[in-house]
């Protein structure tokens, strides 16, 4: 897209594309004027993405230098958030399509988990407007739910708002930067995003030192992801707004902040002119791969189409086939990673054991007899909590890690299913069509958050009794044995929790993503059986209404070549 073609230019040439498809009646006119009317906006939506607990609203409040959205230690965010310029109010928009004004004081009774549980109230978004100087060239902040969410909820509404952003934000952690789902998600978005910013928040839980080697430990995978304008920067959001509210500033969200306002004021028209290109280009490729199918498929005798799609219908059962296998190995694989990480678990237990037994001595030593219950049932409770904490974390990155890996083989033969079918349409119908996009990864889904049951009273009835009879030192010891035991108890049964708890998720993302993989492979076979469907429609017709039928089509394949010229290329063939 050159620097002289002009949004409006493509815009106006979409809106020729819709209406053209109107006296077709194909479905994609309505695809058509939705992008129009995006372009008409003249929008560029900055989505501001991460998992869940990453600072995100607290980030945006810092952006606009006010408390506009709810924060907290909970995941918060439940819905998108959408924040313009404008004049200052909110509407929120429910499912059914229903809009309700509001001031923005009440942002909060719709959008947070507290108030609005499970999105019980069926919102689907909020849209913010306000007067700030980030937004006054058409740039539209996101504040996205939390990907890898407690509620699943929050990630679908994540997922949703990733593929509808032109830009992104990618929010990380300092403490634990850079998790494998949060790589594949930068990878992703630098495939679909103009322009992604990296921010590592909360810099302010670590050490300087530290600091530094996080952040070039960030920039290098950034520069791999995105090339050498990937940049990232290490802030704390919640000290640079405190800093704001003090009367100052903060040095390091201050360079974020800066470079953000550098593309907005600078770059943004590019970038805009950059989102609109790929979102025509996309709608193009399909509505020209669906026109010379129908033609093609239209230039053939009944038989000889009817031959041709029966192979085609053979060729894509084999790929469907072909991808329940790939569904299989993906099942067997996910059991595979569980059995390993819940054996680590258990290992690491074992392991911690000698440790806790010790902390229970250190505890019982000089404590008076009266005190030991109390004592060994806060201790026991404070081990099994810290030990076990940290094995599960170690389990949880395993498991994500190895997720990852799995679904990311999975995705990519799904894509090679995909391309395997539209090659089959290739050669069965003897012409060229455009690769089907890349499936979108979903690797963030991955939620394994786990809460750990509080131990039991120990040392209740007749075994409590009996110790009081004992001399104090003995008392001790036996307490510190029985407490060791409750531990021991306590920590193998947070083993099976956890491993059937790790297993429900496993298997509820597996099948979603098996589920989504399989819709990608269909979408590509479906559009070769709408277009054949056309094209049987058109055979039946008298010739009057097929040379009608031809005219319009022909309109379509003219703005077609149009909107080609506006973006700046010619199609590959």
């Amino acid at each position: 897209m050159t620097e002289s073609v002009t949004i409006s230019s493509v815009r106006e040439r979409v809106v020729g594309i819709a209406d053209a498809l109107d006296a077709t009646g194909w479905p994609e006119a309505d695809e058509a004027r939705a992008l129009a009317e995006r372009l008409a906006q003249g929008e560029f939506r900055l989505g501001v993405i991460g998992e869940f607990k990453r600072g995100k609203s607290t980030l945006i409040n810092a952006l606009l230098e006010r408390d506009l959205l709810p924060t907290g230690v909970l995941p918060v965010t439940a819905v998108p958030i959408e924040i313009a310029a404008g004049d200052e109010g909110v509407v929120i928009e429910h499912l059914d399509g229903a809009e309700v004004r509001v001031d923005v004081a009440q942002l909060e009774d719709y959008v947070t988990e507290a108030a609005n549980p499970n999105n019980t109230k069926g919102v689907r978004r909020a849209r913010v407007r306000l007067a700030a100087d980030l937004l006054a060239e058409g740039a539209v902040l996101v504040d996205t739910p939390g990907l890898g969410s407690v509620h699943a909820h929050n990630t679908a509404a994540a997922e949703e708002a990733i593929e509808d952003t032109d830009g992104a934000i990618l929010v990380l952690t300092a403490d634990a930067p850079l998790a494998e789902s949060e790589r594949a998600l930068l990878h992703r978005l630098a495939a679909h995003a103009v322009r992604t910013f990296v921010v590592v928040n909360r810099i302010d839980a670590l050490p300087g030192d530290a600091v530094e080697e996080v952040a070039a430990f960030v920039d290098a995978e950034v520069t791999e992801a995105l090339g050498d304008g990937g940049t990232s920067f290490a802030l704390s959001a919640a000290r640079a707004r405190q800093a704001q509210r003090d009367g100052g500033t903060d040095v390091g969200f201050e360079a974020f902040r800066s470079a953000l306002r550098d593309f907005v004021s600078t770059d943004l028209a590019v970038a805009r002119r950059e989102a609109a290109a790929r979102d025509a280009r996309a709608l193009r490729d399909r509505i020209d791969d669906g026109l010379r199918l129908e033609r093609e498929a239209r230039r053939l005798g009944v038989e000889e189409l009817e031959g041709r799609m029966a192979r085609f219908e053979r060729a894509v059962e084999e790929e469907q086939r072909a991808l329940l296998d790939d569904a299989a190995v993906l099942e067997s694989a996910t059991t595979r990673i569980l059995d390993e990480v819940v054996t680590r678990l258990r290992n690491g237990v074992e392991a911690e054991l000698p440790a806790v037994e010790v902390a229970l001595a250190e505890a019982a030593d000089g404590a008076a007899p009266g005190e030991l219950e109390e004592l060994m049932q806060r201790t026991v409770d404070e081990e099994v909590r810290h030990r076990f904490d940290a094995l599960h974390a170690t389990a949880v990155a395993d498991v994500a890690a190895g997720w990852a890996a799995e679904s990311a083989r999975f995705r990519d033969q799904a894509a090679h299913r995909a391309a395997r079918i539209r090659e089959a349409a290739e050669g069965i119908f003897e012409l060229r069509l455009h690769p089907p996009p890349t499936p979108a990864g979903h690797e963030a889904e991955a939620d394994f958050t786990y809460r750990l049951f509080r131990p039991p009273p120990m040392g209740a009835g007749i075994a409590s009794a009996l110790r009081r009879l004992l001399p104090a030192e003995r008392q001790r010891e036996r307490a510190v044995e029985d407490a060791a035991k409750v531990a021991e108890s306590e920590l193998h049964k947070h083993v099976g929790r956890a491993r059937w708890d790790l297993s429900q998720r496993l298997e509820q993302l597996r099948l979603r993503y098996a589920e989504r993989m399989s819709e990608h492979v269909s979408e590509v076979s479906s559009g070769v059986r709408l277009a054949v469907e056309r094209a049987k429609g058109q055979q039946a017709r008298a010739s009057a209404d097929l040379d009608a039928y031809e005219r319009d089509a022909a309109r379509v394949a003219g703005r077609l070549d149009a909107l080609t010229e506006a973006l700046g290329g010619d199609l590959p063939w």
